[in-house]
């Protein structure tokens, strides 16, 4: 069984306000379920979230 949060929860992850978060959801850029009037998010796809939003590098750091 997966592990849930809210979007409290995610915005805290995030280092995000929970305004952003919400909007994170509510675009559908992370997946969610409602339950009742909250949200609820597997932590599956927050690490699948930030696995996409991942940058790389094109040049080395400079010395």
């Amino acid at each position: 069984m997966s592990t849930f949060l809210s979007v409290p929860g995610i915005a805290e992850r995030l280092d995000v306000a929970y305004a952003t978060a919400r909007l994170l959801v509510l675009s559908g850029a992370i997946p969610a379920a409602r339950v009742g009037r909250q949200f609820r998010i597997a932590e599956s796809d927050l690490d699948a979230y930030l696995a996409a939003a991942r940058v790389v590098p094109t040049t080395p750091p400079a010395a």
